[in-house]
């Protein structure tokens, strides 16, 4: 899961002291607990009580650690992906929750999986490799037959 493996990356070596500039530029452990709770919303059942205030919530806080991470952190493009990949699920899953009425939340996540499929483009070789990339592919094309872009979730299948 992202969260551990971001976590692992991102924990203090032993034996060392982070100055305070080196602290700014490092997750919280606040950020963790927040992405956390985020991926456990996007993973629930979305007909539950309360559901719709959890994705919600998610969806705010894989924004904003999209924001930190892709900037001023400047975290590995797997894990930026992973976090676009969680927030056009929470999205999706808006438009879901909403019985298809908020199709503005699905044309957003479908513009967070551009970004991912252009990312790992990017990267011939995790392409070739990378079992997210498919999974992307038929992420963003689902997400075009919410907004009824058939076309385009044709040519991503």
């Amino acid at each position: 899961m992202l969260i551990a493996t971001v976590g692992n990356m991102w924990a203090a070596q032993p034996g060392t002291r982070a100055s305070a500039a080196t602290e700014a530029l490092q997750p919280t452990d606040d950020e963790f607990v927040a992405l956390q709770e985020a991926f456990k919303a996007i993973a629930s059942d979305p007909a539950r009580p309360g559901a719709k205030e959890e994705v919600e919530k998610a969806e705010v806080t894989f924004g904003n650690a999209i924001e930190r991470w892709e900037g001023p952190l400047r975290a590995s493009p797997q894990e930026c992906t992973q976090l676009r990949l969680a927030r056009a699920r929470a999205r999706v899953t808006l438009n879901d929750i909403a019985f298809g009425k908020r199709p503005l939340k699905a044309a957003a996540a479908v513009e967070d999986l551009d970004v991912v499929i252009s990312t790992m483009e990017q990267d011939e070789a995790a392409v070739r490799i990378s079992y997210d990339y498919p999974d992307a592919l038929v992420r963003r094309a689902l997400a075009k037959e919410e907004i009824k872009e058939w076309a385009g979730a044709v040519a991503d299948y």
